[in-house]
């Protein structure tokens, strides 16, 4: 397939499969709008495109997947070992929302969320956690009871 097209074709190929304008490869190439058109029209031009453009989604997936895993490990790491509420409060609500496991709230809806954090030492007060529906949240002491 790819020994069939000129070095100007390929290069043009890759081009179109980044996302260039047509005017700005003619420009490059220095070729009219008439011979990319023909060019887009051969069989193995366009499946050149079609490889191209699959074999970088196929990377962007991959490293997608990768970022993801560092980024969830990395605010699992902010839930196990900060020692300020808010910090890891505010990590435990990414973990949720990018799991699925928490719903958004409704945007201008505010809201107390019905969990208590108990203290970790016995003379801090317990916290209750107030989201907004911006995505963001605070802790506040818990009223007592």
């Amino acid at each position: 397939m790819i020994e069939t097209l000129t070095p100007q074709q390929i290069q043009a190929a890759l081009m179109l499969a980044e996302g260039r304008r047509t005017s700005d490869i003619t420009y490059d190439l220095k070729i009219s709008e008439s011979t990319l058109y023909r060019w887009k029209k051969k069989r193995d031009f366009k499946e050149l495109i079609n490889n191209m453009m699959r074999d970088e989604l196929a990377e962007t997936r991959f490293r997608l997947a990768h970022l993801a895993d560092a980024s969830v490990s990395a605010l699992w790491d902010l839930v196990a070992r900060s020692s300020n509420d808010y910090t890891r409060l505010q990590a435990a609500i990414h973990v949720l929302k990018l799991s699925g496991i928490m719903h958004l709230p409704s945007p201008n809806v505010t809201q107390t969320v019905q969990y208590v954090l108990k203290p970790e030492e016995p003379e801090e007060a317990e916290k209750t956690i107030v989201t907004n529906g911006q995505g963001g949240s605070r802790v506040e002491d818990a009223p007592l009871q």
